[in-house]
């Protein structure tokens, strides 16, 4: 049986409180009156088959719910934009054919756990002016979601790293079905690429999955230094009550998931972060009852 979800139904990525593995996520979650899951797959792919098997039908006899799994790389290096320009996605080629290799792998287990959705970072998409580089990355991502399309699930894409405009000009590169867009607000405001209502409404057409995370805006020493600093949700520069209006009136029909990977208290912040979720849905409910 596949399970739904709700339009709109509020989650949690399971990196938040460092859980991975079902019994232990189970009760956070539970604690927290959730049942949705962004589900970082670290753990499983890192298992034995037999191993894997396990832990894939406990999931399938879980209450929870996955809205989508999310590999990582290793190596990867968030120190600076110049590092992670360096280290970042399947941008590097010293390192694309691996990744590549570990995103087949993940979308293997989406598979196996019945979830359509795989997020991930790309990294820095290169300029359109940068023709070699940026069909090159092109060319890259097509032959991965070729190889992907027949286990049914999707690449989400993470926002951020470029403009709305200038991710919505690769994917229309791209040109496949199976590519989408993990919608992101607080990291426009990490990365200065813009206002993420603004964004939002941009990227539509591709959001498959959105983070309820924020940021708060401050000035960078550098252009090659953060642009905000993550903070709970409600706190910052990230509009998420406009965010959450607009994925209303635009029929958006996944999940909201929140991330939150700073803090000292972050299942706390999580907690605070749901009641504002339900807050910024209300009133989103209601503006629509009112048009």
């Amino acid at each position: 049986m596949v399970k739904k979800i709700k339009p709109l139904e509020i989650g949690m990525c399971s990196w938040s409180v460092h859980h991975e593995e079902e019994p232990a996520l189970r009760a956070v979650m539970n604690e927290l009156g959730l049942r949705v899951v962004h589900l970082a797959l670290g753990g499983l792919l890192a298992m034995n088959d037999q191993q894997r098997a396990t832990a894939i039908d406990t999931f399938h006899q879980s209450p929870l719910v996955i809205s989508a799994g999310m590999v990582g790389f290793q190596g990867e290096n968030y120190g600076s934009f110049a590092h992670l320009r360096r280290t970042g996605g399947l941008v590097p080629d010293a390192t694309a054919t691996d990744r590549a290799a570990l995103i087949l792998r993940a979308s293997a287990i989406c598979q196996s756990l019945r979830v359509s959705l795989l997020t991930t970072h790309i990294g820095f998409v290169p300029p359109k002016e940068d023709r070699a580089a940026f069909d090159k990355l092109v060319d890259r991502l097509q032959r991965l979601l070729d190889l992907m399309e027949p286990t049914g699930v999707t690449l989400c894409f993470e926002t951020g790293q470029e403009t709305a405009a200038d991710l919505q000009e690769f994917l229309q590169a791209i040109n496949r079905p199976n590519v989408g867009v993990n919608f992101d607000p607080a990291n426009m405001i990490l990365y200065g690429k813009g206002d993420p209502v603004d964004a939002v409404n941009l990227l539509m057409p591709y959001v498959r999955h959105v983070h309820a995370k924020d940021a708060r805006k401050i000035t960078p020493p550098n252009v090659d230094a953060w642009a905000g600093v993550e903070v709970p949700l409600g706190q910052g520069d990230a509009r998420l009550d406009h965010v959450i209006a607009a994925l209303s009136k635009r029929h958006y029909s996944g999940a909201l998931a929140i991330e939150r990977e700073a803090g000292e208290n972050r299942r706390g912040d999580v907690q605070t972060g749901i009641e504002f979720l339900r807050n910024a849905l209300h009133k989103a409910k209601k503006a629509a009852v009112g048009m």
